[in-house]
């Protein structure tokens, strides 16, 4: 890198993009369980990724059985 010039990750271009999300019952909205992000509760719940992003962007009601909205 030349002199002066930061390196792609100090300027936050890979910084976390992470959100909690929150998994409720189809039933009554309870919180059923929560996680760190979308990919950990795919790979703990069996879930679609995209589907279940679909869900918490309101773009479709539901996912794999339940509701799911960010923190």
């Amino acid at each position: 890198f030349a002199e002066g010039r930061l390196d792609a990750k100090d300027e936050g271009r890979y910084a976390s993009k992470k959100k909690p999300v929150l998994q409720k019952s189809m039933l009554d909205g309870r919180m059923v369980d929560r996680y760190e992000s979308i990919s950990e509760a795919a790979r703990r719940t069996g879930a679609d990724k995209s589907e279940t992003s679909k869900c918490c962007k309101g773009i479709s009601k539901a996912a794999h059985g339940f509701r799911w909205s960010y923190e």
